[in-house]
């Protein structure tokens, strides 16, 4: 049986942000695990140093929140059995465990009667191309890989020592409404292995949070300095660098004026001297030409309809090469 202790809190609420910043919760453990994020970018995150990720507005979010609700009320209509004989809803607990009060996990749905958990995934209603994915390839889709879906369920499960978990995906293109027939679940159990490998990831996030140690950035994480750390030097080459991306700035405005009024002219040229068949006219001054360019490739399509595969498409791709750039918060 489930053995835990509950956080009374609303989920999503003010007070339940903070308490996060207290624990290593599920969603944090999945991503590191997944490489989604690093043990650097979520204890920076849980220190408040650097821009802080707001995603509350973000379109997909939205609608997993408004469909959340209308989902798990799918499952208990489908699943009567979930709900205990006094209740009309699946409880939604804050769950911090009984062995590791720095571990949390919130949960989309508990069955106290079944001793199972509920997590719930709405699929954004333009994104049929990731529902087909999850369809093919379940949990290793490029969607549940990427986010570590499989690894949140089982911090869960360790957090909570609940019996088993059901992941349930929902896709509908209806923005607001949910389809009864677009539900995919997923059941998981236990898996001891997994949940030592969390149970390291989050007990060194711990390690680093409690005692307020230095955390070395990995690969790919945005690092924020102060100008006291800096040489000198710095400061002195992001001075030139505005100066000179002020004066860039000033003549491609003039030049994008001098390339429309340019063409004009050009199109007007073509439309008196040009034809079907007398597509290149000229002087011994100059020439006109019209010449047609090929369209772009759909790649995305050619992806869906399933001529192409993105793993066909990586063996053709040639070495990248580094590039550096500077980007201007203001220009003054």
């Amino acid at each position: 049986m489930a053995n835990f202790k509950e956080l009374h809190l609303d989920q999503s609420t003010q007070e339940w942000l903070e308490v996060r910043k207290q624990h290593i919760t599920a969603t944090e453990v999945a991503h590191i695990m997944s490489g989604h994020d690093s043990i650097y970018s979520v204890v920076q995150a849980k220190r408040g140093v650097g821009p802080q990720k707001d995603i509350s507005n973000c379109p997909p979010v939205k609608e997993g929140k408004l469909k959340e609700p209308k989902i798990r009320g799918l499952i208990e209509q489908k699943f009567p059995q979930l709900l205990a004989d006094d209740e009309l809803f699946l409880p939604q607990p804050c769950c911090e465990s009984m062995d590791e009060p720095y571990f949390m996990a919130s949960l989309d749905g508990y069955s106290k009667k079944a001793d199972l958990i509920v997590e719930i995934k709405n699929v954004f209603s333009r994104y049929d191309k990731n529902w087909d994915e999850l369809l093919q390839k379940g949990l290793k889709a490029p969607i549940p890989k990427k986010y570590g879906y499989y690894y949140q369920v089982q911090w869960q499960l360790m957090v909570t020592k609940a019996k088993a978990a059901m992941i349930v995906f929902h896709h509908s293109n209806d923005a607001t409404e949910v389809s009864t027939e677009n539900i995919r679940i997923f059941p998981i159990k236990p898996n001891l292995k997994v949940q030592e490998e969390l149970k390291k990831i989050a007990l060194k996030v711990k390690e680093i949070m409690l005692n307020n140690l230095p955390v070395e950035p990995e690969q790919g994480d945005k690092v924020q300095v102060t100008e006291q750390t800096l040489p000198p030097e710095v400061s002195q080459l992001i001075d030139a660098y505005r100066n000179t991306e002020n004066t860039y700035k000033e003549l491609s405005a003039n030049l994008d004026v001098l390339k429309k009024e340019r063409q004009k002219v050009v199109n007007r040229l073509g439309q008196l001297l040009l034809t079907d068949n007398q597509t290149s006219v000229y002087t011994d001054d100059w020439m006109i030409t019209r010449s047609m360019r090929k369209g772009t490739v759909n790649w995305d399509g050619m992806i869906r309809d399933g001529v192409i595969t993105e793993e066909i498409l990586e063996k053709y791709r040639s070495c990248g090469n580094a590039s550096t750039r500077l980007t201007l918060k203001d220009v003054r």
